[in-house]
């Protein structure tokens, strides 16, 4: 397991959040499982015997209480873990795992500063000293190692400063700014380089909305009130975005979980090749090229059927999906004509031929 995506599918693994049926984004209030998922997760886990877990630095102290008392209600005993072995991985240096306290610390709520700290009490950590990514230039593993350690010099911060690139917009279409990575450190300037880079493409290009439905019997006044209460905001409509710029040669980056066991994963990379559209201007299907080819293997076997004259089998079809999120105390579902959320888009001229 591990606690992101991309971590996951590296590790020829599954989130934490997916295998043990861990809600996201409700905070760390223990929730027991329904009977029905109890039975499930009961029948699939029988002869579990060892968790792995990758990028322990992730995983807070709060998430691993939560681990704790899902093994325990899984194997239905009150050892720690269910007395499912763990053995973990992973860099305690890097950044504190978001809304969540360091995995080290005791728990600061309720009654967690007088409960077992489950890290410090009951794991062994054992320190790897070979360097291997770096280990064929020695000056930037040191580097790094000063800079982990908040140990860095003057000169190393000026060493660093000569990979910054200044981003001059008038010079965005070309390859040189197009083909890197941008970074931003807010939402806003990430929306704003989007824009830019979509508004450059010159290949064919649409626009797809979301479609908001109110589940429930709700009355149809309250209905309508509701739909224009509706957040904009991806990060309150479980990650999808109202509004869609999709082009022909443009690039992507997913930033939901589709399926981690085929690498279609927040974080996965490609470029859009192809857009199928009904009479009706509905978009029905994106065709993918991803940067790893492995990337979508399966769901391309399992959506072979929707290949057509145009469509090469390396691309992976991506269809629209639903996300239901509450507005207010009423629940919503959200629905798209794509479940593609940029990050990041770049210009590509790939031409628009159909």
């Amino acid at each position: 397991m591990a606690p992101t995506g991309k971590a996951a599918y590296n590790l020829g693994g599954t989130t934490i959040h997916s295998a043990l049926q861990i809600p996201a984004s409700q905070g760390f209030h223990y929730r027991a499982l329904s009977t029905d998922k109890l039975n499930t997760l009961q029948a699939k886990y029988r002869n579990l015997k060892v968790i792995l877990i990758d990028e322990i630095s992730m995983v807070g102290n709060g998430m691993f209480n939560y681990v704790n008392l899902r093994l325990q209600q899984i194997m239905g005993n009150k050892k720690l873990f269910g007395g499912v072995s763990i053995i973990s991985s992973g860099d305690l240096f890097q950044l504190k795992p978001v809304f969540d306290g360091w995995i080290f610390q005791d728990l600061n709520v309720n009654y967690g500063p007088l409960a077992t700290n489950l890290w410090q009490e009951c794991f062994t950590m054992f320190e790897l000293t070979e360097i291997m990514r770096q280990k064929d230039d020695a000056n930037f593993a040191q580097l790094l190692n000063r800079l982990r350690e908040g140990n860095h010099t003057d000169n190393d911060i000026k060493y660093l400063e000569t990979r910054i690139v200044q981003l001059n917009y008038e010079d965005v279409t070309t390859k040189h700014v197009t083909d890197i990575v941008h970074i931003f450190y807010s939402n806003a300037s990430v929306d704003s380089h989007n824009i830019l880079a979509f508004n450059k493409l010159t290949g064919f290009k649409t626009t797809t909305e979301a479609v908001d439905t109110v589940i429930g019997d709700v009355d149809q006044a309250v209905k309508t009130k509701i739909l224009k209460s509706v957040p904009k905001a991806a990060q309150k409509t479980m990650g999808l975005q109202h509004t869609l710029h999709i082009a022909i040669g443009q690039r992507i980056d997913l930033c939901i979980n589709l399926s981690v066991e085929d690498g279609l994963i927040n974080g996965a990379s490609g470029i859009i090749r192809f857009i199928d559209i009904l009479d009706n201007n509905n978009v029905t299907n994106l065709w993918i090229e991803f940067d790893d080819q492995s990337v979508g293997r399966k769901t391309r076997h399992d959506k072979k059927h929707l290949l057509h004259s145009g469509i090469k089998a390396q691309w992976t079809p991506i269809q629209k999906i639903p996300r239901q999120f509450k507005v207010g105390r009423y629940k919503m579902l959200k629905s798209y004509e794509n479940n593609l959320l940029f990050v990041q888009l770049v210009q590509n001229n790939t031409p628009f031929t159909r």
